[in-house]
């Protein structure tokens, strides 16, 4: 075997196990989609599970600004391990907690720290593992095994309640797998290299200021208004499944799959279009899909097609504003425009569910769907508010 061939080799086998490791080092993440069922079990509130989520939104935005000055400092590998030392240690937490909020916010203080710093710097253990011409569509594989990750742990949840074990034993699944995840992704990177230069990039006051006085803090704020309805919906979706006597696990299945299949396969033919009216399409059909998920469904086969058809509309739309940022960042601030854009994402997707149980708490499921419902609206009237503005 030639040196050449072994190198494309050795890369592809170092892909593979970081792609592994991200889809492992995301369950932590995708456990908080089960505190709703975890907390209401234990006789808890819904706003208490939405509290507990929302308390990882600042810790998640400290962890993601540490994240370059730690992989500076230390390197990628002992901070990508740290990430998941503290991600394991979040699930178990809410493992023995039981509802109780002594142990569950310091535990998603941690599970905030933990996923902030390993979302902003898995993408470059990713980049070590690829060439320049491989990197891009190794980054969109990267995006799907770290959302089947985070969707797979509700999914181990349901399968372990029907085995006759407690919800915990998710919990602990999760946290055995952040560990392993974090060692290969430990073993996949060839050598221990900083941050430095590659991902993420600092964010000054100034930066910040031209970034949110330009064009671009349109799809900014898009995404973080679709965060707020993806984190909600997936975190009270158990709660939801059990007013209708469905099966949440079947959500995330559509749901993700739909996301994670689009991602893969259809964004490139998406993107070729106008970004404006794409996105303002796309979150209208995920909005037809929330109102369905309101009125209409019904049984076991409309909750798949409506989980599905969610999918489609939410998975494209975070690819085209996350293109639509990218091409309309100012000049020589992409890198910059794409972190404060998941930064955005962040403060939605975890900040939010807690409106969203106060609102479950006072008026009901129901009306907190159209809530989300009203969230895409705003993304519709902002993107159709940009055509013609160049």
């Amino acid at each position: 075997m030639g040196p050449d061939i072994a190198e494309t080799a050795s890369r592809r086998g170092s892909f593979i196990a970081a792609c592994i490791g991200s889809a492992l080092l995301s369950l932590p993440y995708g456990t908080t989609f089960l505190l709703a069922l975890s907390v209401t079990e234990a006789g808890g509130e819904a706003v208490t599970a939405g509290l507990v989520i929302s308390a990882m939104a600042p810790p998640t935005l400290v962890g993601a600004h540490l994240s370059g000055r730690l992989g500076d400092r230390f390197g990628l590998r002992r901070t990508i391990a740290l990430s998941g030392i503290l991600m394991a240690l979040a699930t178990l937490g809410f493992a023995i907690g039981q509802g109780r909020l002594e142990f569950l916010l310091p535990s998603s203080v941690l599970l905030g720290l933990g996923w902030g710093m390993f979302y902003l710097l898995a993408p470059v253990a990713v980049s070590d593992t690829s060439t320049a011409e491989t990197v891009g569509y190794r980054l969109a594989i990267l995006s799907g095994s770290m959302m089947a990750g985070l969707g797979a742990s509700p999914i181990i949840g349901r399968g372990w309640s029907a085995s006759g074990y407690p919800l915990d034993a998710a919990f602990l699944t999760a946290a055995i797998g952040s560990l392993i995840g974090a060692i290969l992704i430990h073993l996949a990177l060839r050598t221990d290299q900083p941050a430095t230069g590659v991902f993420p990039m600092r964010v000054t006051w100034p930066i910040l200021r031209r970034i949110v006085r330009s064009p671009v803090i349109v799809p900014i704020s898009m995404v973080g208004l679709g965060g707020a309805m993806f984190g909600s919906l997936s975190s009270f979706q158990s709660v939801y499944a059990a007013s209708r006597d469905l099966d949440y696990a079947m959500f995330f299945i559509a749901f993700l799959g739909a996301t994670i299949g689009c991602r893969l396969f259809a964004a490139r033919l998406v993107l070729n279009y106008d970004f404006r009216l794409t996105a303002a399409l796309l979150y209208g059909l995920a909005a037809l899909a929330i109102g369905s998920f309101a009125l209409l469904v019904g049984g076991s086969l409309a909750y798949v097609i409506t989980s599905a058809v969610l999918g489609v509309g939410y998975g494209l739309s975070y690819s085209v504003v996350n293109a639509w940022a990218a091409a309309r960042s100012p000049d020589g601030l992409v890198r910059q425009t794409l972190l404060v854009f998941g930064l955005c994402y962040f403060v939605g997707s975890l900040g939010f569910p807690y409106i969203a149980g106060i609102a479950i708490g006072a008026i009901g499921v129901e009306p907190m769907l159209g809530l989300l419902a009203g969230l895409l609206l705003i993304n519709i009237l902002l993107a159709l508010a940009q055509r013609g503005r160049g």
